[in-house]
């Protein structure tokens, strides 16, 4: 790899090797593999490998299709018997890697449990250095070419030890961490851009759009001349990815895609931040029921996962040439609310929802989320918005209600707040759509602007 070559660290961070095998091939090499050194797989498979050297390709795939499918309820009851070897030795080198990773994958914002089910998949160097590649991948589809400098912006938790120089010396890569997003954190990111002439900005879609609206509000000027973002770990609405690109003028704004599990797995199709196209080379994707998704990575072989149902949901399609898109990618498959039609209302909705109403008021909205509580027996929805423009609250009120008043008449009450901006978590990515226990807490204790239904 011509990148690392330069930098001189090729020992330090492993490429993964091109396989020249056929789909077929490398995914019956992995099952063997898989059923030899695997507790949790051990004998899973005796039946499949007994017959599939018998089989047409496309028996043999019709055969895949029907093995069991993974899901992470399997990993949280079974951490330990997932994983083929021990893991390597603590030595300077590999802990190296693995804060390399868990900035380059945004793993900074992980809960507790997430964080025990990632010290359990880095297992070994090799995988490590794969899963980089499926993000270094990504950064060369946005538009970064081998050498050209990087920022991360990411919250820091207290229990994460980086080293940032290290991270610098082997990627160019300069961590600059928060706490929370105010105009101080702001203008050391603005100023680290700046310096440094880097070329890409790597962060999260929320966490962004709260840089931007820090900076409209602040009056501090956009930020010019800086060519790429590459943002994962969240849904991007347009309005979000609209302000964003008035704080980033010159900035190619895309969006790549993975899990903790599989590690960044596609990366942005197009114009349009919710279609995406697969890395085929990295792993063989299915189209499961309801829209979700099956990931089997070929060469995960320290932490297999056959056929690993990730908690998200889109449309797969299979092109002639073998390359795979992902379609209207949704979120998690619990992120969504039932309609008085009894259809599940997805975040892409939501998305065109706004869209609508930025088209006939003249983009007033910035930022959106929708929450939904049951209390009382009453069910409620709240729909957040956040406004560059205040004087536009009551027609915004007028046309969301009109729409949500047909749609969601099978709620009780729907309810719109007017917010300054929306909440960040240090602990957990933003959701556009989630179940929120408290509320009216948060409304009584906030000062902002609220219109009952």
């Amino acid at each position: 790899m011509k990148f690392l070559r330069k930098i001189k660290i090729r020992r330090q961070f492993p490429t993964a090797k091109k396989n020249k095998l056929s789909k077929r091939h490398r995914l019956a090499e992995l099952i063997r593999h898989a059923n030899m050194h695997s507790p949790f797989y051990a004998g899973y498979f005796e039946l499949f490998l007994q017959t599939e050297r018998n089989l047409t390709d496309e028996e043999f795939f019709y055969a895949f299709s029907h093995l069991p499918i993974i899901e992470k309820n399997h990993l949280k009851k079974h951490y330990d018997s997932f994983r083929c070897i021990q893991s390597d030795e603590k030595t300077p080198q590999n802990q190296h890697i693995k804060d390399i990773l868990n900035i380059l994958l945004n793993k900074t914002q992980k809960s507790s449990a997430e964080k025990d089910l990632s010290q359990q998949l880095w297992t070994n160097t090799q995988d490590a250095g794969i899963f980089a590649q499926g993000f270094l991948q990504s950064l060369r589809l946005n538009g970064w070419t081998s050498g050209e400098r990087l920022v991360a912006y990411y919250p820091m938790t207290s229990d994460l030890s980086l080293n940032t120089q290290a991270l610098n010396h082997s990627l160019g890569l300069k961590l600059v961490p928060f706490k929370t997003v105010t105009k101080e954190s702001v203008e050391e990111l603005l100023r680290a851009l700046r310096k440094t002439k880097v070329k890409v900005l790597i962060t999260s879609p929320s966490t962004l759009q709260r840089v931007s609206q820090m900076m409209h509000d602040a009056s501090l000027p956009p930020l010019e001349r800086l060519p790429y973002i590459n943002l994962s770990g969240e849904h991007l609405m347009d309005c979000s990815k609209s302000f964003i690109q008035t704080q980033f003028p010159d900035s190619d704004i895309q969006t790549s895609y993975g899990t903790l599990e599989t590690g960044i797995i596609a990366h942005q199709k197009g114009l349009n931040s919710a279609d995406y196209t697969t890395f085929t080379d990295f792993a063989y994707i299915e189209q499961g029921e309801h829209n979700t998704i099956l990931v089997t990575p070929y060469d995960q072989a320290a932490f297999p996962l056959i056929r690993y149902r990730i908690e998200d949901m889109g449309r797969l399609i299979n092109h002639e040439n073998e390359t795979q898109s992902i379609l209207s990618l949704e979120g998690k498959n619990t992120d969504y609310i039932v309609g008085a039609d009894g259809y599940m209302y997805c975040t892409s909705f939501f998305n065109n929802f706004v869209n609508e109403i930025n088209k006939a008021l003249n983009n007033p909205v910035i930022h959106f989320s929708l929450r939904h509580n049951t209390i009382d027996r009453l069910k409620v929805l709240q729909l957040n918005f956040v406004l560059s423009n205040p004087e536009k609250m009551r027609k915004v009120q007028e046309v969301a209600l009109d729409t949500c008043h047909k749609v969601f008449s099978n709620y009780d009450q729907i309810d719109i707040a007017f917010l300054n901006s929306l909440e960040l978590s240090s602990n957990k990515n933003f959701k556009i759509i989630d179940r929120d226990e408290k509320l009216y807490i948060k409304n009584a204790d906030q000062n902002n602007h609220r219109v009952a239904s």
